[in-house]
């Protein structure tokens, strides 16, 4: 666990040296409220909040508001993708991997809430209600930018129901996280967006090589196409390498992140016209050899693949003395 000045200190160890933190606090379900406030959680899947209660609302107002004093970052991310993964049910006589929205349907009292509404709503709609409560009873007074995780429409797995951005704020934050794809319709509507597209290779635990990420354009005509389309340009809020860490440790954090960070900063940040992975992962030497002198272990991987299909950067030309050796 984490206290709050344990939090604090991140924070400003971070803006120290130019860094935003960016909170995720993912809602209603993927989460862990359950482990600290269970009343707030369903009955069928408890690491889903019940948002047919009050008290889920009040408690989140409180909640946040505490979060904001710890990250003064305008952007907070809400989370809003995989509610209901934890837990398997059966609902209709079909038996679910993953539960899903039906969270809802099998847990009694959330059930029959839905049924005596006017109209009744279905499943699919609490999810949608939830985000249009927490929109009008609990964002306002937080002052922030929510940003959400954005799956592919439709979903791969029908259950994840992902946010309709219309029940969020204006200028809330979709991050697209599977295919690139499902990011110009929401530009278009006028939604901000951030591309993490695992299926593309911005995933690092999927063990992307250096061009798999590298060779990525977002901008250009084959992808979002921002000349023909400026309001996509203007509304693109960039990308994140995402190191999701169920498979990593102190001791390969720095191996899996490096150099995919690099590639894929040189694509967002300056995006150098004609310039192949292949001239730019040469060029990632001089970074390698800094990073040595710092310590910093880092591989450049042959072809995209599993966690050994690696090689160290031999095959570069040799790193000049001075920049390898430790300062006395």
């Amino acid at each position: 666990t984490y206290s709050l000045d344990d939090l604090r200190g991140v924070v400003a160890y971070a803006k120290q040296r130019g860094v935003r933190v960016v909170p995720e606090i993912e809602m209603p379900g993927h989460g862990s409220f359950s482990a600290g406030m269970p009343e707030l959680s369903l009955a069928s899947c408890a690491d889903v909040l019940d948002p047919t209660r009050n008290s889920t609302y009040v408690f989140l107002a409180a909640f946040l508001a505490e979060m904001a004093t710890v990250f003064d970052d305008q952007l907070i991310y809400l989370g809003g993708d995989e509610v209901g993964v934890g837990e398997g049910c059966v609902f209709n006589g079909t038996r679910f991997k993953y539960c899903g929205y039906h969270c809802f349907d099998t847990d009694p009292t959330v059930a029959a809430w839905m049924a005596a509404q006017t109209p009744p709503l279905n499943s699919s709609e609490l999810v949608q209600y939830f985000w249009t409560q927490l929109s009008k009873r609990v964002l306002p007074a937080l002052d922030r930018t929510p940003g959400v995780w954005m799956s592919d429409d439709p979903c791969p797995v029908p259950v994840f129901l992902r946010p309709d951005m219309r029940n969020l704020p204006a200028g809330a934050v979709a991050n697209v996280y599977e295919d690139w794809q499902a990011a110009p319709p929401l530009l278009d509507a006028g939604t901000p967006v951030v591309l993490s597209i695992a299926y593309d290779g911005w995933y690092l635990d999927h063990h992307p090589d250096f061009a798999t990420v590298y060779n990525v354009h977002p901008c250009d005509s084959t992808w979002l196409a921002c000349d023909a389309h400026p309001q996509r340009r203007a509304l693109f809020r960039g990308g994140s390498a995402s190191m999701w860490g169920e498979h990593v440790d102190a001791t390969n954090f720095d191996v899996e992140v490096w150099p995919g960070t690099t590639a894929l900063a040189e694509r967002l940040w300056s995006d150098p016209p004609n310039i192949t992975a292949a001239a730019a992962q040469a060029r990632h030497q001089s970074l390698a050899c800094h990073w040595k002198m710092w310590g910093v272990p880092t591989i450049t991987r042959e072809k995209a693949g599993g966690e050994f299909v690696s090689v160290l950067d031999a095959a570069l030309p040799p790193c000049p003395a001075d920049w390898c050796d430790v300062p006395a």
